[in-house]
């Protein structure tokens, strides 16, 4: 095992299932607890959506964050109750 150059611990990548992203399986175990059209269907559509995020290169948790963006502008407080109540001397 020494020198192959495989590493025996490689985390960086995220765990795939037959070329697909892992996360991707999770409409395809709501399938397995209800077996039927609809739900197979919607097992589709989730693994649908995971391979068009893992094509341009996003994981789930960017591409909600950038969905989320894109529905709910980047406009924040310019500053939050924690600073005002941390400025506050009572």
């Amino acid at each position: 095992m020494t020198g192959t150059g495989i590493l025996w611990r490689d985390t960086a990548r995220p765990v795939s299932c037959f070329g697909l992203d892992a996360r991707a399986l999770v409409g395809f175990m709501l399938w397995a607890l209800h077996m039927c059209w609809p739900t197979f269907i919607l097992s589709l559509v989730c693994v649908a959506v995971f391979v068009i995020c893992q094509r341009f290169g996003a994981s789930p948790a960017a591409a909600w964050r950038y969905i989320r963006l894109a529905c709910f502008s980047d406009v924040r407080e310019r500053q939050s109750l924690y600073h005002f109540r941390r400025n506050a001397r009572w």
